[in-house]
């Protein structure tokens, strides 16, 4: 017999290397949509103040001259009270001088948590094994780290989408821990009362928590008098500091909108929630379709575990996934009641995945224990089409969503270098549309708060003389004036084309300037490539060989008076946002003002 026990040990032992290498090779798997969206955002981040962030200049300002208060921290900012965004936003551009990519990278920490958060709870309470819980996991990473929430990543401020989710899935994992009963609510207190000032939505905290906390905590008491008076009380005190000097926005819709017009309402709901899978086919309509279908999918799972909940385990598990599924449609209703005036359209905005997303990692995991429960039953073949028509349907239209989203990163760089170029230019090519924000006058004013404190960085450029901020050429070639015409007596256009070539990207503005002999160039007239003035140039993609040259195109009309007197010779700068150098073309063009010029001609160079 020892023979025979011998390779039953071996053939244990050979079994348990293979799973091995399995675990890992599915864990390696599920890490990869991690890492492909770190490299994204690595690639496309870029450090400029961007919408609501600008409303966040004040704190510094009270730091600076040391009036920061508590009151500052609870001020109300749209429906939200940001305290403990406000805490990190302040505490890392303090630190960074207000490098926002920073924020970008503690957004993307906080989603690796999230992420971490609902592995560690499926494999504590879904009853599955290792390697089934990190298959679903790679479909949870596919969903959470997708390129099609764009804003989210590139935006440093969205953290708070982020943030409610971490606290409560922090929450729920110490809900179904050891802990004692009293440390789980206490603990859960603190990340609920940091939920509900991160974000508006961080209020559902309070009443989504509770079954976890309770199902987590069945097996060692069934007393929960004191823990739930507790949380009463604090819940009571929590909605107290954030209501009690709440003012709706008075530009925001009316909250009721939605009674007044039911179908909509119920157009916009489904479509935030359909969303996060049907984005990528840039339909209104297909989102409503996905988001009803969705809803349909959980009403037929929550039926379908009503009927076995008796089983061991599946409440336990059910109502993880549950919470989860619950948050997405709270968020869904929120907005539906505070933003359907802004017509439905608006439900699709990418950061709004942030928070649908999770009805369909609810739904993984409930798809999931409604077909092992359908396999036990023996029913193997409707098992595993039950399995494949919920991956597809989750897969298919995540594809076409994904490449979407990755379109939209490197557009939203392109264009978010255009606007740190328009603030870092202001005094000399003032484009105030291009600011980011609706206040012109309220971004100038902050900017001459950042600037000398070092926050915003390369600073202002001061002087039109372009060679204060001259770049180096290092033999490399930045594109080509190729001609200045005359439209009439009294206007000319320029063309050519420009590049960063040391970031291989078409450039962020083109500064034209007048040339007097003296050494100076004094800018009059720009063009944004990265605000709808670039052109299409396959020419110079073909001669260097790189697609990203493109729209690398520029032209600009100017009339003669805006040139500066004197002006012997017209040259064109490329400027990188950056770095904020400026970076001269070879060719220029000699200049000839309307009274000395008897017989305007075209003035071109090859």
């Amino acid at each position: 017999m020892q023979p025979v026990r011998g390779e039953v040990n071996v053939d244990v032992t050979r079994r348990q290397s293979q799973s091995s290498v399995w675990s890992i090779v599915l864990f390696l798997i599920a890490l990869s949509p991690v890492v492909y969206v770190g490299c994204l955002i690595s690639a496309t981040a870029v450090s400029v103040l961007k919408f609501d962030e600008w409303s966040y200049v004040f704190l510094f300002r009270h730091f600076a001259s040391h009036t920061l208060s508590l009151q500052d921290l609870l001020l109300q900012h749209n429906e939200s009270r940001p305290a403990v965004p406000d805490l990190i936003v302040l505490g890392v551009g303090l630190l960074t001088h207000w490098d926002t990519r920073w924020d970008m990278w503690i957004n993307f920490a906080f989603a690796c948590l999230v992420s971490l958060n609902i592995y560690l709870l499926s494999r504590r309470v879904t009853g599955m094994n290792r390697m089934q819980c990190l298959f679903l996991w790679i479909i949870t990473n596919v969903l959470l780290f997708s390129a099609e929430q764009s804003q989210n990543w590139t935006w440093g401020i969205q953290m708070i989408v982020i943030m409610p989710m971490l606290f409560i899935s922090t929450a729920m994992v110490i809900a179904y821990s050891r802990l004692n009963v009293t440390w789980k609510f206490a603990m859960a207190i603190v990340l609920a009362t940091a939920s509900t000032f991160s974000y508006a939505i961080g209020q559902i905290a309070w009443l989504i928590l509770l079954p976890p906390l309770i199902v987590g905590s069945w097996k060692q008491t069934r007393k929960f008098a004191a823990q739930m008076t507790l949380w009463g009380v604090c819940c009571a005190a929590n909605l107290w500091l954030y209501y009690r000097d709440y003012i709706k926005p008075p530009w925001h819709p009316s909250l009721l909108l939605a009674w007044k017009y039911p179908i909509r309402a119920m157009e916009y709901f489904t479509a935030y929630l359909g969303a996060a899978v049907a984005q990528g086919y840039h339909s209104v309509w297909a989102s409503i379709v996905f988001g009803v279908i969705l809803l349909g999918c959980l009403a037929g799972a929550c039926t379908y575990l009503w009927k076995i909940r008796r089983q061991p385990g599946i409440v336990e598990s059910a109502t993880v996934w549950l919470v989860l599924c619950a948050y997405a449609i709270a968020s869904a209703a929120t907005a539906t009641a505070g933003r359907l005036g802004f017509g439905v359209i608006q439900s699709q905005d990418s950061r709004y995945t942030g928070f649908s997303v999770y009805l369909v990692i609810g739904l993984v995991y409930l798809g999931a224990m409604v077909m092992r429960q359908v396999y036990r039953l023996g029913d193997i073949a409707w098992a595993w089409v039950g399995a494949a028509l919920g991956l597809a349907f989750v897969v298919i239209p995540h594809v076409s969503t994904e490449i979407g989203g990755i379109h939209k990163m490197w557009e939203d760089r392109r264009a978010f270098l255009t606007v740190k170029a328009c603030v870092q230019l202001m005094n000399i090519a003032y484009e105030p549309d291009w600011f980011c924000y609706p206040e012109p006058a309220r971004v100038i004013e902050e900017v001459g708060f950042l600037d000398p404190m070092g926050y915003l960085s390369p600073g202002l450029v001061k002087s039109r003389d372009l060679t204060k901020i001259a770049g180096p050429r290092g033999g490399k070639v930045f594109g080509h004036f190729d001609a200045m015409d005359p439209v009439d007596e009294y206007s000319w256009n320029a063309t050519g084309w420009g590049i960063i070539p040391y970031r291989h990207d078409p450039a962020d503005v083109v500064l034209l300037a007048g040339e007097d002999g003296s050494g100076s160039a004094i800018a009059f007239a720009h063009v944004l490539l990265g605000g709808g003035g670039d052109r299409e140039r396959p020419d110079v993609v073909r001669a260097l060989h790189n697609r990203n040259y493109r729209r690398s195109g520029w032209g600009v009309t100017f009339k003669s008076a805006d040139v500066p007197p004197g002006t012997k010779i017209i040259s064109a700068w490329v400027y990188d946002a950056e770095t904020g150098r400026a970076h001269r073309l070879a060719e220029a063009h000699p200049f000839f003002p309307p009274e000395s010029a008897a017989q305007p001609v075209s003035r071109n160079s090859h």
